[in-house]
């Protein structure tokens, strides 16, 4: 029986190949990471100058325990630590911010760059604001603003700092340039606002009014700062020292003075094991259970393959059986019989055939030679034709004698038929 065309596309060699296919598919059109600008890398493994690596190593040799995160924030986060969110190019999933602040309310800090919109702006109840070209002074009488910094320096350093701020001199350390502002409401008619219990940790004075910079907010039984231009944390700022010594503070008042361990987000930064993609398909494939379920699936079917295509044995080969047509068979037999010169055995062929059609009335037991009697007595006229007949089942006629037979039979049976 021949092979059907579904059983030969469901053979190993073409599954084993379409998989191979896909999977090479998969690599060519998977989307590449998203293209970092180099200045808005602040990852704690950056030691270049827009980096941040400078306060992940001033942290570590003040005595804190300072640590990276490379894994996403899909599970619940451990409450003791200060989580360190600083304006990563692959935004947080409203999953990731809901397990940030989970974390914050069990009495976790986080210190996280305000983002430009979205659900993580509607999150944290502020968003960042529009960039300002002209570098933003610190206002005076905010907790962490330039008057708390000024006093460690004398008459030289105070104006060396303000130029500092300022950005007015080569000598530019921290400047900043966009503040905090409420999010952006869909309906025209709400108010926006910045949440009232909100304190503000670093303010900017511009248009005569001072803009939050650095916002502190209490949420359950942790605490949040959120800030709106990170840039003062790069390193080419940091090695000036009064950076520092602000983020230090930051962190402290993010803490509570626990002295929990500093935790540096950079899975968003491009570390981690989803910057490949096998290591994605197996977090997908082992983090959660329809993954599990494709899994298992995938190595049932594997199995029912191997099993399918594997054979203890050879192969034995079927044997396959063709029946000739009606006329190819009449023919082989032909030229069978004239090559042995059966005579006889054709004679006797024609005679039983005539029976058939003809049966006379005569019984099965009647023999040949019967049958034919049996016509020279209904039908003198065939005597002839009748003995030549006898003769040839009887003994070998020459070619030309057998072709007289075959006259009689076609004889016989008009005689009969009228």
């Amino acid at each position: 029986m021949a092979e059907s065309a579904t059983e030969r596309r469901l053979r190993p060699a073409w599954v084993f190949a379409a998989l191979g296919v896909l999977l090479v598919l998969a690599v060519v059109t998977s989307p590449d990471a998203p293209a970092n600008d180099e200045k808005s890398v602040l990852s704690s493994y950056d030691r270049e100058i827009w980096g941040a690596r400078g306060i992940y190593d001033a942290l570590n040799l003040m005595g804190r325990t300072a640590k990276r995160r490379l894994s996403p924030m899909r599970q619940p986060l451990d409450s003791a630590g200060v989580y360190v969110v600083l304006d990563p190019p692959m935004p947080l999933s409203a999953r990731e911010t809901a397990a940030l602040l989970d974390a914050v309310r069990r009495g976790g800090g986080l210190i996280i760059s305000a983002p430009e919109g979205g659900f993580a702006a509607e999150s944290l109840g502020v968003e960042r604001g529009d960039y300002e070209l002209h570098p933003l002074e610190p206002a005076t009488d905010t907790l962490f603003g330039s008057a708390e910094l000024r006093r460690q320096h004398s008459e030289s350093g105070r104006r060396r700092l303000a130029n500092v701020f300022s950005g007015s001199s080569d000598d530019s350390a921290i400047t900043f340039h966009q503040f905090l502002v409420p999010p952006t409401r869909e309906d025209s008619d709400s108010v926006r606002t910045i949440p009232s219990d909100s304190v503000t940790l670093l303010a900017v004075h511009t248009d005569s009014v001072d803009k939050p910079v650095i916002l502190g907010r209490t949420l359950g039984q942790g605490r949040m700062v959120i800030i709106a231009d990170p840039d003062f944390l790069r390193n080419v700022v940091l090695r000036r020292g009064d950076a520092a010594v602000l983020m230090v503070r930051l962190i402290e008042w993010a803490d509570r003075g626990r002295a929990t361990p500093v935790i540096f987000d950079e899975y968003h930064h491009g570390h981690g094991r989803h910057s490949d993609m096998v290591g994605t398909v197996a977090d997908a494939l082992n983090d959660n259970p329809y993954g599990r379920g494709v899994l298992q699936a995938a190595t049932a079917a594997l199995i029912l393959l191997l099993a399918l295509s594997v054979r203890p044995i050879a192969p034995v080969a079927r044997t396959v059986v063709e029946r000739r047509s009606p006329l190819e068979h009449v023919g082989a037999l032909s030229r069978a019989y004239e090559r042995i010169g059966a005579t006889r055995l054709a004679a006797r062929r024609l005679v039983r055939g005539l029976r058939r059609r003809h049966p006379l009335g005569a019984t099965g037991a009647l023999t040949d030679d019967g049958y034919l009697a049996l016509i020279r007595e209904r039908a003198p006229a065939l005597k002839e034709d009748a003995a030549l007949l006898a003769r040839a089942i009887r003994e070998p006629l020459p070619a030309g004698e057998f072709v007289s037979a075959g006259a009689a039979i076609d004889n016989i049976e008009r005689t009969l038929t009228s």
